[in-house]
């Protein structure tokens, strides 16, 4: 299922190889945080071009931490 929230898209949710961000906003160079089911920051960056590279993920769920939105992420 994607995320969709005041013109803030998350696409593809399940996720292969890239996450894509939308926002009516035009918000660039923000932060993002991966988390593990734990609570573990597994990976961390700034999104480039609208898109976070998860191919290097475990197949799993995750929680995506961007832009003060808390987001459930599922890698396929």
């Amino acid at each position: 299922i994607d995320f969709q929230e005041n013109g803030f898209i998350i696409f593809p949710n399940p996720v292969v190889d890239f996450l894509n961000i939308s926002d009516d906003l035009n918000i660039k160079n923000q932060n993002y945080y991966i988390h593990n089911i734990n609570g573990e920051v597994i990976k961390n960056g700034t999104v480039n071009n609208g898109k976070i590279f998860l191919g290097d993920l475990a197949k799993g769920m995750y929680i995506l931490k961007y832009n003060q939105r808390v987001i459930k992420i599922s890698k396929i």
